[in-house]
């Protein structure tokens, strides 16, 4: 426990000093193919969601699928302990890749 309340001050700050990434529509594209066939690795998904992105259209769409990522009602537990984007969590990927699509088109 002790541990824990010395690592959150650390780890506030380097949140902080996070510097954006750069990242192509190419790039959060794949990223969003690969969640929706929910074969992603989770800490592929880890990295896209917690990293904000330079271009701040694609970290809004970031954002948006963070959110998604947030609440156990778009999820379910794997068998190994990961987890994926149930029905309901893909439908709403779905509905953001189509937007994400459409704006980039």
């Amino acid at each position: 426990m002790c541990l824990v309340v010395l690592a959150l001050p650390f780890l506030l700050i380097l949140k902080l000093f996070e510097k954006p990434v750069d990242k192509s529509y190419e790039e959060v594209e794949s990223v969003l193919k690969e969640m929706k066939a929910n074969n992603q690795e989770h800490n592929d998904w880890d990295y896209f969601l917690n990293v904000p992105i330079a271009d701040k259209n694609l970290d809004g769409i970031r954002k948006r699928v963070e959110v998604i990522w947030d609440y156990d009602e778009f999820m379910y537990e794997t068998e190994n302990e990961g987890w994926l984007l149930n029905e309901k969590g893909l439908s709403e990927l779905k509905e953001i890749i189509n937007e994400f699509e459409r704006y980039n088109t």
